[in-house]
């Protein structure tokens, strides 16, 4: 992504192992259930399937996070969402990184 020109936090010449850390690290995190993520498409026109990008959906109520797909197009965008630690704050969250598609 970054060699490609894409704004992902490092600079082009970015070591691969450094840019291959924070993916390994920030994937653990969703797994762990300490970061959410979203996965932003365009929606699907009518009649069509879904982008074979697109993921499944959301997690069941009560189940460990997992990615959520919004919309069933083409792949625009990526969020991580740092969750709201405790009960009076667990219905919001902290945007650590929203990346988008840079055309859009």
């Amino acid at each position: 992504m970054t060699r490609a020109g894409g704004a992902v936090g490092f600079p082009p010449a970015a070591p691969e192992a450094d840019i291959r850390d924070l993916a390994e690290a920030t994937a653990a995190e969703v797994r762990a259930g300490t970061l959410d993520m979203l996965v932003l498409h365009l929606p699907t026109p009518p009649g069509s399937a879904p982008h074979p990008s697109a993921p499944p959906g959301s997690a069941p109520p009560g189940s460990a996070r997992h990615p959520v797909g919004i919309g069933g197009g083409e792949l625009v965008g990526t969020v991580f969402l740092q969750p709201g630690r405790g009960p009076v704050v667990a219905h919001r969250a902290i945007v650590l990184r929203l990346m988008v598609r840079p055309d859009l």
